[in-house]
């Protein structure tokens, strides 16, 4: 952004010097295949609109990439945060403040970011080998991918969920071959960076597992049987913006893997949620009757480690003997049942 001189071309084709101050834009640039295709006012309306965008852009340009480039002109408190913050049950530790973690699952979609020519003929030629395929030969165009949850710090710190690059390669994503939807600079308590960013699927799972196959499986927090919004995706989540962690995983002395992999406020965002005082123990779930109850939010709780009368938080157990609660909201100023 500055002061120039410009050439501007009269209506006899002769130039003229015009002086002008260039500013910075306020939406996001997209771009497709390497060209400069238009500009949208935020990214709820690009991914809105980029099913409709793709079909578009293959018919005029023809196979490529989505991409976007964010707004130059934000305010400095509105640029994406990766802050580690102390933020569903905590284990206990020597400070007892022992973060809360959340589990989350993760789903590349490149349909959703990129078109390729569609042909059901078309296979990968022997003399190739750069192109990626599938068993039977045919041209992988890595729509889908494996749905792989991972244990990330439960954390408003941050603005999206970051995942480190082992765990991209994981999903799917290896960056020889899958482009990422951009780059954007973060803060960080040590600094800006610049950091690429991906869209997947990200959803809010259930933190106990279970076996199956041989394998250890998460449940969704929605009841695809009975469902509080039958008409919606069966799942707590949405497409999102998922940020590419530098940060390499290490052992430590112990043998515990140590990741700085964050939730991002998608959790927030996605759940309603409940917390209690003095409770160990963090609610999420689909609807009000999943984090609410005198069994998951008792009255007349305070938390205060320097009363050493205060008992300790009793234990939750057995939930499935309290059924749902039955939630009244009673307004004095007006008669208002809800």
């Amino acid at each position: 952004m500055g002061t120039w001189d410009v050439r501007i071309p009269t209506r006899n084709f002769e130039y003229k010097l015009c002086h002008g101050w260039i500013e910075y834009l306020d939406r996001l640039t997209i771009i497709y295949a390497g060209m400069i295709v238009g500009t949208i006012s935020n990214y709820n309306e690009f991914v809105r609109d980029s099913k409709k965008l793709l079909g578009q852009y293959i018919t005029k340009y023809g196979p490529g990439w989505l991409w976007f480039e964010p707004p130059l002109r934000v305010h400095p408190e509105s640029l994406p945060m990766m802050n580690a913050s102390v933020a569903l049950h905590r284990a206990d530790s020597w400070t007892n403040l022992s973060p809360w973690h959340v589990r989350q699952g993760f789903w590349k979609r490149a349909g959703f970011v990129r078109r390729l020519p569609q042909s059901k003929d078309m296979k990968t030629p022997n003399s190739s080998s750069s192109i990626a395929s599938d068993d039977d030969g045919a041209v992988n165009c890595q729509n889908g991918g494996p749905k792989i949850s991972f244990r990330c710090l439960f954390d408003s710190g941050a603005t999206y969920p970051s995942l480190h690059g082992r765990d991209l390669g994981r999903l799917g994503i290896p960056k020889n071959v899958y482009g990422a939807q951009s780059v954007v600079s973060i803060k960080t308590t040590g600094g800006k960076l610049r950091s690429r960013i991906y869209e997947m699927f990200v959803c809010v799972l259930d933190d106990i597992g279970y076996k199956k196959d041989g394998k250890i499986h998460y449940k969704k927090l929605v009841d695809s049987t009975y469902p509080m919004l039958p008409e919606s995706p069966h799942y707590l989540g949405s497409l999102c913006l998922v940020v590419e962690n530098e940060t390499p995983i290490s052992i430590d002395h112990n043998g515990h893997e140590v990741t700085s992999r964050l939730s991002g406020l998608l959790p927030f965002m996605a759940c309603y949620v409940s917390s209690t005082p003095g409770n160990d123990t963090l609610f999420l779930g689909e609807s009000r009757n999943d984090v609410l109850g005198s069994h998951r939010m008792p009255a007349h709780k305070k938390w205060d480690i320097t009363d050493s009368n205060k008992p300790k938080p009793t234990p939750i157990l057995h939930f499935h003997k309290y059924g749902n609660p039955t939630v009244t909201f009673n307004y004095q100023l007006r008669n208002i049942l809800d």
